[in-house]
């Protein structure tokens, strides 16, 4: 992220103290830190670095939970509330006797936030029942850290771009000034003036990153000098994966030497114009990566930037000439007429953007089912462009919470064939897809002890075999997006193990044998390849039929999706 020029004491950062952490602690290879004219600051490789390998490994200096998971959350190391992935139950987690608001799951998660609660408690209890806003308790933090330490010299050497929240105004600016007014009283903030806090403000909201679970969900915000260095790219070279209250940054593909460690700080998913104007608004600079600086060639076969032919589906790309944009398009691979403009279908996923990106989740299930059906009715819509994905997590996300674990594994299917299997990047060291690809695989499981959910979904036998290669599939990737280490990583193969032996059995021991050989690329018989062939075929059939499902048929309700429309859906995501 951009960093300001600095006193000369501040700008000379050598390889032993970094803005608020010891690099040589945090770096898991070697690392440079460097600076670019038009970038600032930013980290890059020493040496070369492989796919998959741990990069940075930190506890952030800020991290804090948002208001919704508050009370259903352990605030010492972010533990989830149980379902059907695993995790502690709301019901065991402990509450602070003082505030009666904030949790934990244990004694010793207890103690080691007390530092940090100690002072929030009295807070707390003086606004209960309500809390102040997650970057409000986030800033008191900050103002509460010790003026001549490494982390307060950090914050203070990144941008604020205080100057252009002010130029911009609205909504943003009257934030910037009533939470800063509200950090300062809370915090007791005396030394300091309050534009001096609205400067402060405005450098944790340009700078912070979602706080994420190991299964990707948002539960919070967090903000580290260190991390901060690392710059933006819509083609990364590197993702923040999270276990607990540590940090880590990872490979996702190699790394040369001298080369640049790069982050998204958006969806990278989206279209370009989306990406752009996110970081625009956000974070005040223009997007010039590999991936924005593509010319219209480039951009014909980016599925995030085209829609795809009902007919060869084949790729179509946006037309040249915006005045055509009204007109019928047509494939230019097979010459077949379309049955929508591009401008119809971008009036299709503006009406359906605002759900996607509801991350409070407020849309419900037949809300997010009409968005679906919005799509998927033109057959246009490839699997990565926006905002189908999105949705789909909405949807899975939503089934999971109402425990209707048949949608959800429908779904989640869904969702791991648009990132895996049928990926258009080869081996994706995606840590989300893992997370999916195990959430499906879990799911599988428990239906196939459970057959009186299945109806027509698919055989019981098939959907243990499905199960096993979803497990298999997450196992080989899961060492290199989330750590060998890792708890999310254990936790994958232990019930790979448990799978193995007790769901399968004996009679399936040579399936799994064989068929894991052929997954990892090694020698297998004709007859296992057939066989792995023929079950993720399955998986990719029930992906067709839940897409299907959406234009009127398994998983749609019309007119409660009608209703949905009607009330005013963007009025309720405002």
């Amino acid at each position: 992220m951009r960093t300001a020029t600095l006193p000369c004491a501040y700008n000379d950062y050598d390889r032993q103290t970094l803005m608020g952490s010891t690099l040589d602690s945090a770096q898991c290879v070697p690392l440079e830190v460097f600076n670019d004219q038009g970038k600032g600051r930013g980290i890059r490789s020493a040496e070369a670095i492989e796919e998959g390998k741990c990069i940075l490994k930190l506890t952030p200096a800020i991290a804090v939970l948002d208001d919704a998971h508050l009370n259903n959350t352990c605030s010492g190391c972010f533990a989830l509330p149980s379902n059907p992935l695993g995790g502690t139950t709301a019901g065991s987690l402990l509450r602070c006797s003082g505030c009666q608001i904030v949790r934990y799951c244990s004694k010793n998660c207890q103690r080691s936030d007390w530092p940090n609660h100690k002072l929030e408690c009295p807070v707390f209890r003086s606004q209960r029942p309500r809390v102040l806003p997650t970057a409000v308790r986030a800033v008191m933090r900050i103002l509460r850290l010790p003026r001549d330490g490494e982390v307060w010299n950090g914050f203070q050497g990144l941008m604020s771009h205080r100057d252009e929240v002010k130029e911009a105004g609205g909504p943003k600016e009257e934030m910037v000034t009533l939470f800063s007014r509200a950090a300062k009283e809370y915090s007791e903030e005396n030394e300091l003036d309050i534009a001096s806090v609205e400067s402060i403000f405005s450098t944790f909201i340009s700078n912070c990153l979602s706080l994420l679970i190991a299964s990707f969900d948002e539960v919070g915000l967090t903000a580290d000098p260190l991390v901060c260095l690392l710059n933006h790219s819509c083609s990364p070279n590197a993702a923040v994966v999270f276990e607990n209250k540590v940090l880590t940054i990872r490979s996702v593909r190699a790394i040369s030497p001298k080369e640049e460690i790069t982050i998204s700080y958006v969806n990278h998913l989206q279209r370009r114009d989306i990406r752009r104007r996110e970081l625009k608004e956000k974070w005040f600079f223009s997007c010039e990566c590999a991936a924005c600086a593509r010319d219209e060639s480039e951009n014909a076969r980016d599925p995030r930037e085209c829609f795809t032919c009902a007919n060869c589906r084949k790729l179509i790309p946006p037309p040249l000439k915006s005045e055509h944009s009204t007109e019928k398009l047509a494939c230019p691979s097979c010459n077949k007429a379309q049955r929508f403009s591009w401008a119809e279908l971008e009036k299709k996923e503006e009406k359906t953007l605002a759900i996607s990106e509801d991350r409070k989740m407020r849309a419900d299930r037949w809300q997010l089912y009409w968005a679906l059906r919005e799509l998927h009715v033109t057959n246009m819509w490839p699997a990565r462009r926006t905002p189908l994905l999105p949705l789909y997590y909405h949807t899975f996300n939503v089934a999971l919470n109402e425990q209707d674990f048949l949608a959800a594994f429908r779904h989640s299917i869904y969702i791991h064939t648009a990132l895996r299997l049928n990926s258009d990047r080869g081996t994706d060291l995606d840590p989300v897809a893992v997370v999916q690809t195990f959430a499906a695989a879990k799911l599988a499981s428990y239906l196939a002890s459970e057959p009186e959910q299945l109806v027509d979904v698919i055989q019981q036998l098939d959907l243990l075999k499905l199960a096993w290669l979803l497990l298999v599939d997450a196992d080989m990737v899961v060492g290199m997006t989330h750590g060998d280490g890792s708890r999310f990583a254990k936790q994958v193969r232990a019930v790979k193990d448990e799978h193995r032996v007790n769901s399968l059995g004996l009679d399936g021991g040579r399936f799994c044998a064989e068929s894991e050989q052929v997954l990892r690329g090694a020698n297998a018989s004709e007859e296992a390849l057939e066989e792995v062939t023929r079950v993720q075929a399955l998986a990719r059939e029930m992906a067709a039929r839940v897409s299907a499902g959406h234009c009127g048929g398994v998983e749609l309700n019309t007119r409660k999706c009608e209703t949905a429309r009607k009330l005013s859906i963007d009025s309720r995501l405002t």
